[in-house]
């Protein structure tokens, strides 16, 4: 889910975006259990961590995108973006933090 703000005045804009990350419910279980060898669990995993980062982090974020404009002619634009402003850390993918 996504939330936008826009404001401008005269030459000069602003925005803030927020987006929502829901926690991830449904991951293949391969990612944070050990690998199997004909049944056998071998004690390799394939993302060390992953299983208990989840458990620390089981609920979604909200990472805030700001950003800033100034258009001193038709066809110029010149802006400002800052992604993630308040440096939160969030998963959309397994292991993609």
């Amino acid at each position: 889910m996504k939330v936008a703000f826009d404001d401008s005045v005269k030459e000069f804009s602003t925005g803030l975006n927020l987006d929502y990350h829901s926690h991830i419910i449904n991951i293949d279980c391969a990612f944070e259990d050990s690998l199997r060898v004909n049944g056998v669990a071998v004690p390799i995993f394939i993302l060390p961590g992953l299983y208990e980062y989840r458990q620390k982090h089981n609920t979604g974020d909200v990472p805030v995108n700001w950003r800033r404009a100034w258009q001193p002619a038709g066809r110029l634009k010149i802006s400002f973006i800052i992604n993630n402003l308040f440096k939160r850390e969030y998963m959309t993918r397994p292991a993609d933090v």
